[in-house]
């Protein structure tokens, strides 16, 4: 089956990527999805999906997912986490309770 989302990095992405990944002070997902990212270029290594999953130790869906957020969302959305649509958890107390409880707790 033919790539749907075709990865194409400027050269300016390129080096944002490799900066990222030389430097090493982001999270280990950011540095997982750069190397995906810089490997699935198609003016570079070009790597399958099953070659990305295979060197970096996950799934080729999330390769694809990865992929997809690029070409739909640009860059900065591709190296963060996609969102929850429902929360698995509803939040403990809204904004008034948590003001009342803060009050409570320095008064």
């Amino acid at each position: 089956m033919p790539k749907r989302y075709i990865v194409r990095l400027s050269e300016a992405e390129q080096q944002s990527l490799k900066d990222l990944v030389s430097v090493g002070k982001s999270t280990a997902y950011q540095i997982k999805y750069a190397n995906i990212l810089l490997k699935s270029d198609i003016n570079g290594p070009g790597w399958t999906d099953e070659q990305a999953a295979l060197a970096f130790s996950c799934h080729r869906n999330t390769v694809a997912n990865l992929r997809q957020r690029l070409v739909e969302q640009g860059l900065e959305a591709a190296l963060q986490r996609k969102s929850q649509q429902r929360p698995s958890r509803q939040p403990v107390c809204d904004g008034d309770a948590e003001a009342k409880l803060i009050a409570l707790r320095c008064g």
